[in-house]
């Protein structure tokens, strides 16, 4: 009993380090392996025709995903898993469909018939696992991958943007009501100096006091 014991043991344990393996190989963290076999020890490469391609989709600043016919997420890098507020491997697998926010699902399904035959793009809003929404713009081309046809999908975060037109459009605003408005108004900063001024404190006749 106690030889059993220690067999299962052992078995445990190449089972647990053949675990690991394989999750160090999804996660890309393997380079090469090193097998021994009658021929002594051999190495297979990770490293295809495409490592350079992967490494620089990992750099991009853009969200990139490959998804396969059904949709299901094939590959992405980490800025997609970072838009998408998910552990990289909690992504692949998934519809890209259910990251996007449901008022957008309609257009994301013609942005997808669009992309299978010619480059698509679109704004859609897409929703986080933590319910944050990330708006974007989408562009989608069909590829091949061997002799299986998938889609290539680039996602840009209009987040920035956007903040910097509401930004813009809330200066706009500003500006108009001080121009537009009837009373003497002044915007100042915090040492008393005035940085902005509406059309009537130009054409007071009053000297206006120092503000203290």
């Amino acid at each position: 009993k106690a030889r059993e014991r220690t067999e299962i043991e052992q078995l445990r344990e190449q089972l647990r380090e053949a675990q690991e393996t394989l999750e160090a190989i999804r996660r890309g963290e393997v380079d090469a392996l090193v097998v021994n076999g009658p021929q002594g020890d051999q190495v297979y490469t990770l490293r295809g025709a495409d490592y350079s391609a992967r490494m620089l989709l990992q750099e991009m600043s853009e969200g990139a995903a490959t998804l396969i016919p059904d949709g299901s997420i094939l590959y992405c890098n980490k800025r997609f898993a970072d838009m998408v507020r998910l552990p990289h491997e909690k992504v692949i697998g998934v519809p890209a469909r259910e990251f996007v926010a449901p008022a957008d699902r309609q257009a994301y399904d013609v942005l997808i018939r669009r992309g299978q035959n010619h480059l698509a793009k679109a704004e859609l809003l897409f929703c986080a696992s933590d319910g944050t929404p990330v708006p974007t713009y989408c562009s989608v081309k069909a590829i091949s991958i061997g002799d299986e046809p998938c889609l290539c999908m680039v996602v840009t975060d209009l987040a920035e943007q956007k903040r910097n037109e509401e930004i813009i459009a809330a200066a706009r605003l500003a500006s108009s009501i001080l121009e537009q408005a009837a009373e003497i108004i002044v915007v100042c900063d915090s040492a008393g100096t005035i940085i902005q001024a509406g059309r009537e404190a130009d054409d007071s006749p009053v000297p206006l006091p120092p503000f203290e």
